[in-house]
């Protein structure tokens, strides 16, 4: 989280399973309580292969705010002769996606690890790690 979000809340559903809203605000000044906001669920699922454990994670993520759509400033460029400039073009929308993470030893010094992801790419994310947190 960066030094302007604010986490609202956070709970543990289930074993191995959680959930978050997170208040985003890309202006410092930001007033609006739920102007920015994003809904995080987290669901773990540990096991053992070959005599090592190993965790399978599930995380879906909705996040809600004025973003930019790329092929809105992309359009606008051509209209204008200008640079696209996202910050122009930027609306509410919402967008979603989802992250599977795998992480699983296979000796007592060597593991493998896989993530797989997939977000909605038309809209301008609020940071570059959404699927990596």
């Amino acid at each position: 989280m960066r030094a302007h979000d604010r986490l609202i809340d956070v709970s543990r559903t289930a074993p191995g399973s959680s959930s978050g809203i997170i208040r985003r605000a890309q202006v410092h000044d930001q007033t609006h309580l739920f102007e920015q906001y994003q809904i995080d669920l987290e669901i773990e699922a540990r096991h053992t292969l070959w005599g090592q454990p190993g965790k399978l994670k599930l995380l879906g993520f909705l996040s809600h705010g004025r973003m930019g759509r790329y092929s809105n400033a992309t359009a606008l460029a051509l209209q204008t002769g200008m640079p696209a400039d996202i910050a122009a073009v930027r609306s509410a929308h919402t967008r979603g996606g989802v992250s599977l993470n795998l992480e699983q030893p296979l000796t007592a010094g060597l593991g493998v690890f896989v993530k797989a992801g997939w977000s909605q790419g038309a809209f301008e994310a609020f940071e570059f790690t959404d699927l990596l947190d």
